[in-house]
């Protein structure tokens, strides 16, 4: 629809054409101001998303590095006594591993951060832009979560149902797929 308002032309579809003139009565007839502030949009979110990206990755290899050292620091500190008993390679195991964890939970602590502040930036953006559209987008997300709560939920007991049923097949003696 964008599309053919930048090229001042009116889609041959009637649904198309309904959807345009909704659309230009909720907007005004700004079609071309429409288009560019929706273009703009989404090269700041294309922007933003490589500079978090670029962001997360050295924040998770800044912190992955500081819980490392510090690990391993302790690893030299500690007598050695104690380090023979616990036992050295699971102990240098247990560092890496845990390093990683502490990274990760940074890093989605982080994406949630700047995924609620894009979240927020798009909603005063569409409600500078028409509050009608802002409503609109905001029952559309509600509709989408609740559907998606519902579709989950019904794989779920689904797959509670297969997985009580190979449960008792397996007791019974009889594998199934």
């Amino acid at each position: 629809a964008l599309l053919f308002a930048l090229l001042d032309q009116r889609p041959s579809g009637a649904a198309m054409g309904r959807l345009m003139e909704f659309v230009e009565a909720l907007t005004g007839g700004h079609w071309p101001m429409l288009a560019l502030l929706v273009l703009a949009l989404v090269i700041v979110k294309a922007g933003v998303t490589h500079v978090y990206a670029l962001f997360t990755i050295r924040f998770k290899n800044d912190i992955n590095t500081r819980v490392l050292q510090a690990g391993h620091a302790r690893l030299i500190d500690m007598p050695y006594s104690e380090l023979r008993a616990r036992g050295q390679g699971d102990l240098l195991n247990a560092t890496a591993s845990e390093t990683w964890q502490v990274a990760n939970a940074a890093y989605i602590l982080t994406r949630l951060a700047v995924k609620l502040c894009t979240i927020a930036v798009f909603a005063v953006a569409i409600v500078t832009l028409s509050w009608r559209i802002a409503l609109l987008a905001a029952v559309g997300a509600a509709l989408i979560a609740l559907l998606g709560r519902l579709v989950g939920h019904a794989a779920r007991a689904t797959d509670d149902r297969r997985f009580g049923q190979r449960q008792a097949d397996r007791q019974r003696g009889q594998p199934r797929d």
